[in-house]
Order: structure tokens, then sequence, then C-alpha cells
């Protein structure tokens, strides 16, 4: 039971239509939409897909039903924009457990946001009467919407309203400040954009900016411009000064990461000995419990730390020309899914943080934001 985040989100409401609000009310964080529209920007138009996550709620106020959708999990790139169904199917079947998927996202190379006749059997196909959530991005990112399945045989072409949930409590001195630039959805208080509309067109701009912390402060020394590496990723990958030690290098360093890799894998498949006590009284720590969700949580970071881990390994080879942008993007990948399976862990912990958690918490945000500005220096493009 938790309590919804009106007061600290901006309203939005398609332009034709959506006058009404129907149940649940759906809250999109505001990280998850400049995510979903940067992952966007960087693929070829129509061709973007990806997972919802989040969970269904219970305001403890008003007992109403709502949806926090507050991750983005992309998918590979498909190949046309009617062949999505096999996509999806294949990423939920990967989703780590503990995951909520609520929807799906995607892109579309027309200039109206809506669902087309693939876009329905998909989700007919794979979500059945659930009532999932579609956000279709369109026009190159200025236009959009979201559906969600219901018995109305019109479903598909009524989009609805949503909340975009700020990411810091609105101010009362100002404008609320929105990420969204859809010129088919409309409010009615006061907004000032963030950040401007990014094209879903291939080889558009990319943007650089931290994906996992867009509202964070940068450092004036680490936001000035980096020069571009004189050679490129497969140059980098096989330019070996010394052939010998280089080869040892690399097979040290692959070891290390291939094992951690699997180790990082196998994190959310094993269910681990913090669930339960020594006793093995499972009672005290079912679902549902605060020491359950407190066991989930630590498993989440131990997994977190381990991508780090990974991740630095994979830098150093990367630095050492070692490795290519390839296997530099798989390791933030890891980092990325991993960062986003711990902060789902995270809310669904009630219980207050003791001191040990409260600095680990700070560390893995610090570390999390290091890799992300590791990777942009390395040239590469984002996965």
């Amino acid at each position: 039971m938790r309590f919804m985040p009106v007061a600290d989100s901006i309203l939005w409401s398609p332009a034709v239509g959506g006058a009404n609000r129907p149940a649940p009310l759906m809250f999109f964080a505001q990280h998850t939409l400049r995510r979903i529209h940067d992952r966007l920007a960087t693929l070829p138009n129509g061709l973007g897909i990806g997972l919802l996550a989040g969970r269904h709620c219970t305001d403890g106020h008003s007992g109403a039903q709502f949806v926090i959708i507050d991750g983005a999990l992309p998918l590979p790139v498909v190949a046309a924009e009617d062949e999505v169904t096999d996509a999806l199917a294949q990423g939920m079947g990967s989703v780590a457990e503990g995951i909520e998927i609520v929807g799906w996202y995607r892109s579309h190379s027309f200039g109206d946001a809506a669902l087309t006749p693939s876009d329905v059997e998909a989700q007919s196909e794979l979500f059945g009467e659930r009532a999932s959530i579609v956000l279709v991005v369109a026009a190159g990112g200025n236009a959009g919407g979201v559906f969600r399945q219901s018995s109305s045989p019109a479903w598909p072409v009524e989009a609805l309203p949503l909340y975009e949930w700020l990411a810091e409590p609105a101010k009362t001195d100002g404008p609320k400040q929105t990420v969204l630039g859809w010129h088919n959805y409309h409010t009615a208080e006061p907004v000032a954009r963030v950040a401007a509309p990014v094209a879903a067109v291939a080889g558009g701009p990319v943007n650089n900016h931290l994906v996992l912390f867009p509202d964070a402060d940068v450092d004036e020394d680490e936001a000035a411009p980096v020069a571009a590496p004189s050679s490129t990723p497969a140059t980098r990958s096989t330019a070996f000064l010394k052939p010998a030690m280089y080869v040892a290098c690399a097979l040290g360093g692959a070891v290390l990461v291939a094992a951690l890799s699997a180790i990082i894998s196998a994190g959310d498949a094993s269910s681990g000995s913090r669930g339960t006590g020594s006793n093995g009284n499972a009672a005290a720590t079912g679902p549902g419990t605060t020491a359950y969700a407190a066991a989930v949580l630590d498993r989440r970071a131990d997994t977190l730390a381990l991508a780090l881990a990974a991740f630095t390994d994979r830098a150093r080879m990367f630095d050492a020309r070692q490795m290519t942008c390839e296997g530099l993007s798989r390791g933030l990948r890891q980092v990325e899914d991993n960062w986003l399976a711990y902060n789902i862990a995270r809310r669904e912990t009630l219980a207050p943080f003791d001191a040990q958690r409260e600095e680990r918490d700070r560390t893995l945000y610090a570390d999390v934001r290091t890799v992300e500005r590791k990777f942009e220096r390395s040239a590469c493009v984002r996965p």
C-alpha cells in the first residue's frame, strides 16, 4: 500500500479524446520516459522495442489502484515494424526474477502515434486478457501515445492520459519540469521543458547525457568535451605494441570477466541463503514480509556489485586495447539491468534502512554513476 504521487506529477491528456482517466491511473517515472526516448533516438526509425517494468499499487488514502512504471528494458532491434511478437516473447522469457512487466514500448516511423494490427496481435497473444500498457513513440519523438488493453473494441485507437512522475518533488515557486514534448498531448498546468525532443531516426544525433541519473549534476571538469580517439574501436582492439604481453593479459582478463558474467547471470536464479534463517523457518521471511524484501534487496546488491566489478575489468581491458566497444557495451547493459533490479527491490523494502544499508546504497549509486561516465568517455555508441 502506497500513496499516489499526484502532487509530484504532471497530468498529460490526449489532444483528441482521453478526457476521462480510467483506473488504474498510470504514473511514468521521468527517468523512464527519458531513457525510452534516448534509446529510440539511436535506432532505425520504427524498429525500437522494449519492455516496461513497474508494479501495481494501492493508494493508502482512497484505496484506489494505480500503476508505477519506473523501468525500461531495451530489447534487440526488430527486423521490421510488424515483427514484434517473437522479440517480446524472448525478452519476457529472460526477465530477472522479481521484476514485474506491466507492458511494452516501441517506436513507429509514421507521424501519428497509434497501434498497428501487428501491435494488437502481439499484445493479445502475449498478454491475453491482462490490462497491460503499450507506449508508442512516433514522429521522431515529437508524438506519442499510451494505450491499455481493455474489453472495449476501440482500445487500440483510444490514447489514454498519463502522469509524468517528476524526478524531484514539485516546487511551489515555478512551473513543473517536464521531459515530454509530444504535440498530441497537453496539460492544464504550467510546465517547462528540461530537454529538447530527440529524433528517433537512423543516424540521428546520439544523446550522451547520463541515462541512469538524468537529473544529477555533472562536475565541470567531467562535463568537458572528450577528444575523439585517434583510431576506431576495431583498430584499438588489434593494435598490440607487445603481442606476447597483451595476449597473456587479454586471456587472463577475459577469463575473469567471463567468470564474473556467469556469476552475475546466476545471481538472480539462485535463491541463496539470505531468504531464510539458519533454522530454515521460511514463514518469517516469506514473500510479502519485510525480512523477505530485505533479503531480495541484499541479493540484488550483491549481483550489482559483481556487475560493477566486471565492468571495471572490461574498462581496463578496453583501455589496454584488449576489448572492443561491443564487449564494453555488454558490461554497461549488465550494470544498468542490475541497477534497475536493485532499485525495484529497494522500493519494495518498506522498513527504513539501517546504517550499513544506507552506506551501501550511497556507494552503489556513486559506483554506477562512475560507470556511466567511463562509458561516455570511451566514445563507444550506447547500446
